[in-house]
């Protein structure tokens, strides 16, 4: 009988083996399928055209011939960081290689109809985690634990008083569609916080992420989901105030949704952790409308 049990036993190893290492062949031959398939490199673009020029959406311009738009949004309006002027279009572009990566520098350099560009080279989030992040978003769709009823006063959310005309814009204005808020961040390099509550080794990005599990609860409630996301990994093309750490393009449902994310205590709570880990100056924030082929709900 002991012997029948040791024999299962060793049978149960065996199997357990097996599958384990059928699984970790599994996941490696995904990240290997996934490697094929993802692009060589990524960029974010900035981009003001000439006057007087009649341009084509980033969408359908054939300056990105050779690449693939995998997001655009028009009317960029500047909200926070250092003035760094006017733009009518920000575009992610990505390139299966390197030369067609080069082919599109030159012809972006040469471009008569452009008053000027920034170039940002990226490494966006694995699509997996990026695809789990919305998940996560979702999941408070329908959560009333989520407190949005309760609101802060506007002018005490402002992150930077020198834009606070152009946030009672946006939140007045006649636009009332889909928006998304281009966050560019940079970090401190510790976390300007006198007392903390978690430990006095907790670098900037892990002070962010408490504002960034109230915040994400707030989001995910109101219906917005993470449009793009990832690390800046060199400024190509731009000023030294082009040096962030990370971007995030966070899509919202309407212009209504944004103001009670943007205000509602639960979210504004937390913005002490935001504060602490992020440098006002050298971050920046946009808002801007989605072309069509990127809005959340169809037209």
């Amino acid at each position: 009988m002991m012997g029948r049990l040791i024999s299962m036993e060793s049978v149960s190893r065996h199997w357990a083996i097996r599958v384990g290492a059928g699984f970790l062949f599994l996941v490696m031959v995904g990240y290997a399928i996934r490697s094929y398939f993802l692009p060589e490199l990524t960029v974010v673009v900035f981009l003001q055209h000439a006057e007087s020029v009649d341009w084509l959406p980033a969408t359908r311009n054939p300056l990105f011939e050779g690449g693939r738009v995998e997001f655009a949004a028009h009317d960029l309006v500047q909200l926070g960081g250092e003035d760094l002027g006017e733009w009518h279009e920000v575009a992610t572009v990505s390139f299966e290689d390197e030369v067609s990566y080069q082919v599109f520098l030159a012809r972006i350099d040469a471009q008569q109809n452009l008053a000027r560009y920034h170039l940002l080279r990226v490494e966006p989030m694995a699509p997996e985690l990026h695809f789990l992040t919305n998940l996560r978003l979702r999941s408070f769709l329908d959560d009333d634990t989520v407190e949005v009823g309760a609101r802060a006063p506007m002018e005490s959310v402002v992150p930077d008083p020198r834009y606070a005309q152009r946030w009672t814009e946006l939140f007045t204005g006649s636009y009332r569609d889909e928006l998304l808020l281009l966050n560019l961040i940079t970090f401190n390099e510790s976390p300007d916080i006198l007392d903390d509550e978690q430990g006095v080794d907790a670098d900037s990005e892990e002070v962010f992420d408490r504002y960034k599990e109230k915040a994400f609860r707030v989001l995910g409630r109101m219906g917005a989901q993470i449009s793009q996301v990832g690390s800046i990994d060199s400024v190509v093309v731009g000023p030294d105030a082009r040096k962030y750490d990370t971007y995030g393009f966070a899509h919202y449902p309407s212009v209504p949704a944004f103001e009670v994310v943007f205000t509602a205590k639960e979210r504004v709570d937390a913005q002490v952790h935001q504060r602490a880990a992020l440098s006002a100056e050298s971050s920046m924030g946009y808002w801007a409308k989605p072309y069509d082929e990127f809005r959340l709900r169809p037209k």
